[in-house]
């Protein structure tokens, strides 16, 4: 089954392929971009070539979207944002990643509101959930605008201290 397409005023979100290399490799390439994922450093390009690997098995094994996100009028790529299983636990966990040329516009919060509405009319997850560094206020602004609540706060968490928001499928 081929994973649906997602569009909104502006974008347009799609499967991805392992075309798409480029474009991933870019992302997780970036010091800027991550500097709030993992441990804060760039990943190599058979790093995010793995990543990008995860995100379509996902897909076609468990049926967990993450999609290619690309502006409509352009078709030109911009990030990555869908859905993730949460390290080694059932929590399905929201993801949102883009170019920093694109932060500020308002494209991470129209896409990943586009994955919570898909959440909702095409899933039985009872909750997502959602997650970044303490100090990441436009990520926790998205979060906030799409709804999810503050769960709790990880000063231990694996990659440096972690803030959570949750929805439920009440909130939704």
């Amino acid at each position: 089954m081929e994973m649906p397409v997602l569009e909104t005023d502006r974008l347009r979100l799609r499967g991805f392929t392992m075309a798409d290399l480029d474009h991933v490799a870019a992302l997780y390439g970036n010091s800027k971009v991550m500097h709030f994922l993992g441990k804060g450093v760039p990943l190599s390009r058979e790093d995010a070539q793995e990543r990008l690997a995860a995100m379509i098995f996902r897909w076609e094994t468990r049926r967990i979207p993450i999609w290619a996100v690309e502006m409509k009028e352009t078709s030109k790529w911009i990030g990555r944002c869908g859905f993730s299983p949460y390290k080694d636990t059932d929590e399905i966990e929201l993801a949102y990643t883009f170019l920093p040329k694109t932060w500020g516009s308002g494209y991470a919060t129209e896409a990943a509101r586009a994955c919570r509405d898909y959440a909702r009319d095409h899933t039985n997850w009872p909750r997502f959930i959602a997650r970044t560094r303490p100090d990441n206020v436009a990520s926790r602004r998205v979060m906030e605008k799409l709804g999810l609540r503050f769960d709790h706060f990880e000063p231990e968490h694996p990659d440096g201290p972690h803030v959570f928001y949750l929805m439920t499928r009440e909130m939704l």
